[in-house]
């Protein structure tokens, strides 16, 4: 299923059960496929799911933990949020609505940015396979 509403959101964790340990301090971020249909149309495959990231921030000075999760908000996203249709062709076949000669011949496939995620040189991207990788706000995502 897709990605719950609360889930797109940033909270400190307050019920950490035992002590995170003193040394470990820093940021897990993980991205995957997160939103799975649009109006009511399933996607086709679960890697056609738009990326979504979350990151655990540890701080074991403290014993604190915060959570925060984000969809990857390419343009083809930002456009299919705001239509809420499945307006481009994905690689594993969820396709927009239209003729076999319409979907043939649109070759414009979506980048969902679900397959994975570097920090590198102060910055973070969001990656998939047959595009350009995306750019996100280490903290806020």
């Amino acid at each position: 299923t897709t990605v719950r509403d609360e889930a797109s959101s940033s909270f400190q964790c307050e019920d950490i059960e035992g002590a995170i340990p003193s040394d470990l301090q820093g940021t897990y971020f993980k991205v995957g496929p997160g939103k799975f249909e649009r109006n009511g149309l399933r996607y086709e495959h679960v890697l056609d799911g738009d990326g979504f990231v979350v990151s655990f921030g540890l701080d074991g000075r403290t014993n604190q933990a915060n959570y925060t999760g984000r969809f990857v908000e390419t343009e083809y996203f930002q456009n299919e949020q705001e239509q809420d249709q499945v307006l481009y062709r994905n690689v594993f076949g969820t396709q927009p609505h239209g003729s076999f000669l319409k979907n043939a011949f649109d070759l414009t496939l979506k980048n969902v940015a679900n397959t994975n995620i570097i920090h590198w040189g102060n910055r973070l991207f969001a990656l998939w396979e047959a595009g350009r990788p995306y750019e996100l706000d280490a903290t806020t995502l």
